[in-house]
């Protein structure tokens, strides 16, 4: 079974199904997963104690492993727990997060060097307090434990506990009947021994399976569902401790989505931003293509004039430097300053001079007005 989603965890069910938890909840991997996964995670399912294990080759694709509870002794030889010590080695050496739920808390801190036999104080069954050192390992886990009563109630059901835990892990909580209820290696590994995920009506279907295979008597079972009638579990504080831990988040869940709001905040002005920039590099490269396009069209008509006038013969040049009609005219005007206005009259007197010295024939007027008008002007004219 699977379950999809962005980060990928592994459930190893070290226990058989019920009957009455396949009918209620669709089996234990809905249980465990529904208490300690988070929505859009991935979660897959290996029935360890049915010889169904992770491939080896595929550990370094998840992030966390939880470990069930089980009916089966933790320091038992079956080869499916050996098989279970040495998986759970390796996963901690290669600093996964991994979890463990009663037997698997059990199971666990022996896989690392720990010791697990029977409990001195035989069966512990119902709701107990767990009483949380004074002395707290500076984990980030942890923080949600400041300012709260030194002690969480959670559901148990064992007789079997951890008599020493291994090499370099810290206990952090104990009770009356059991010495260690949870440790810690480092923020990555941690172990529980009571059911932080079970509800009261899954430990009561759990109390009456005891009873009919003789494990408890039944007087024993009757005073646990009496106790229990009134008492309920601190399920929210036990379910933001592990997710802090299964999810590797150091902070409070309300304190994680505040700065997560902040930080979208921050994403969106900064796409508004490279939103605008694109526009205006986009309106840069658009003007920039209209000016290319203008040059060029320029250049052109430029080309195109200089052609024109290479084409050009003798008789246009001589067409075009002949007077146009009505020039005459202009010589009697008595001011001859109005004739400048409309024509370059220094250019005019050039032309006129040098079709007279080709012999054109036109009525032009005569030298000594030429001349005349020139020296009024202060023009340098020369015959």
């Amino acid at each position: 079974m699977t379950i999809e989603g962005r980060k990928r965890y592994a459930l190893l069910l070290a226990a058989k199904e019920s009957d009455y938890v396949k009918k209620v909840y669709g089996g234990y991997f809905n249980v465990y997963v529904g208490a300690y996964g988070e929505e859009g995670d991935k979660w897959d399912l290996f029935r360890v104690v049915e010889g169904e294990f992770p491939d080896m080759n595929e550990l370094h694709k998840y992030t966390g492993f939880v470990v069930s509870g089980s009916p089966f002794d933790a320091f038992g030889n079956d080869s499916w727990i050996v098989r279970l010590c040495f998986l759970l080695e390796t996963l901690v050496s290669m600093g996964k997060r991994v979890l463990g739920i009663c037997f698997g808390h059990q199971v666990l801190c022996r896989a690392l060097g720990g010791k697990i036999r029977r409990s001195r104080s035989g069966w512990d069954i119902g709701l107990g307090k767990v009483r949380f050192m004074e002395e707290l390992p500076p984990h980030s886990f942890l923080n949600v434990l400041k300012g709260n009563p030194p002690f969480l109630s959670v559901i148990q059901c064992h007789q079997d506990e951890v008599w020493e835990v291994p090499l370099g892990a810290k206990v952090i909580a104990f009770s009356e009947k059991t010495g260690v209820e949870m440790f810690s290696i480092g923020d990555h590994v941690l172990g529980i021994q009571g059911h932080p995920e079970y509800t009261k009506d899954i430990l009561f279907n759990l109390i009456d399976r005891l009873v009919n295979n003789n494990s408890i008597e039944r007087d024993f079972a009757e005073d646990v569902r009496s106790r229990m009638e009134t008492a309920e579990p601190d399920t929210v504080s036990w379910e933001i401790i592990l997710d802090l831990v299964i999810q590797s988040v150091g902070l409070k869940r309300k304190e994680v989505m505040e700065d997560l709001a902040k930080i979208m905040e921050m994403l969106t002005r900064l796409d508004a931003t490279v939103v605008g920039l694109d526009m205006l590099i986009q309106k840069l490269e658009k003007d920039k293509e209209k000016k290319r396009a203008e040059g060029e069209e320029s250049f052109k008509e430029r080309l195109q004039l200089e052609k024109k006038d290479k084409g050009k013969g003798k008789e246009d040049i001589e067409r075009e430097e002949k007077p146009q009609e009505g020039d005459n005219d202009l010589w009697q005007n008595k001011d001859p300053t109005d004739y400048l206005r409309k024509k370059n009259w220094e250019k005019i007197l050039w032309t006129m001079e040098i079709k007279m010295k080709r012999g054109y024939r036109f009525c032009y007027p005569s030298k000594i007005k030429i001349k005349s008008l020139a020296t009024r002007l202060s023009l340098n004219i020369y015959f």
